[in-house]
């Protein structure tokens, strides 16, 4: 009787950790998807259709007014013609991570980066990118970018219990955000054995250790839209004694 009593209260506790997971992963579709509006503002941009690169400069800068966000026209194959972080008309700028080939292929038509370290906003940054087509051509490329620690406040809005610890992942399954040490941990991958569990599916829950040592029940939840996940590690002395016991190793969250 006591087992079941248990098993049941354990059921329980899974089914609503799988829920405040999916539902973070809502959180960080949401907030892809108001960059992916932006970007897509920007794309249909009055100055682009006249070749008004200064133009368009002017009007980028106010959407990207301080380096904490950055707006980035490049060509196809990647070279940036501009860069909100640079003066108009600089020529020393980077080349884009990604050409027009990889936006093409994206879902919907915008492409989220993976994580990366930003050579001029010198912090882990994503980016958000779609195509600029004039009479069914594609001239531009138009990205918004900013820094990954943004993403921040969705545990900042979002208070989880304590000792539970989450983190961001982007579609490689590398740290994007988390809601415990942050800057140790950000643009770091999580282990090998939960990047080949989310790649057999969206949601799921396995034991593991967390990428600073302990011992978890970690929920993991792919948001729909745009791929990101979100995992919730939840320390196992927390959870119950017998599933302290057989908890096995990995590091995730």
């Amino acid at each position: 009787w006591i087992y079941y009593v248990y098993a049941a209260k354990q059921r329980q506790f899974e089914d609503s950790l799988a829920g405040a997971t999916a539902a973070l992963a809502l959180v960080v579709d949401r907030e892809i998807a108001r960059r992916d509006a932006v970007v897509r503002t920007l794309a249909q941009s009055p100055a682009l259709t006249h070749r008004n690169l200064a133009g368009f400069y002017e009007y980028a800068r106010t959407i990207a007014p301080d380096d904490s966000t950055v707006v980035v026209l490049a060509t196809l194959d990647g070279r940036q013609i501009l860069n909100t972080r640079r003066a108009f008309g600089e020529r020393n700028l980077p080349r884009t991570v990604y050409t027009y080939e990889d936006v093409r292929d994206a879902r919907g038509g915008t492409l989220v980066s993976d994580v990366y370290y930003a050579p001029l906003g010198r912090q882990h940054s994503f980016a958000v990118t779609v195509p600029v087509e004039r009479d069914g051509q594609v001239r531009y490329l138009v990205s918004y970018a900013g820094f990954a620690s943004a993403l921040q406040k969705v545990f900042d809005d979002h208070a989880l219990p304590q000792g539970w610890v989450a983190s961001v992942l982007d579609s490689k399954g590398v740290v994007v955000a988390r809601s415990r040490e942050a800057a140790k941990f950000v643009g770091q991958p999580v282990s090998e054995r939960l990047r080949a569990q989310m790649r057999q599916g969206r949601d799921g829950m396995l034991h593991s250790r967390s990428l600073d040592g302990h011992p978890v029940l970690s929920s993991y939840s792919t948001a729909p839209e745009y791929g990101w996940t979100m995992v919730i590690g939840v320390p196992l002395e927390t959870v119950g004694s017998p599933l302290a016991a057989g908890g096995r190793q990995g590091a995730v969250a």
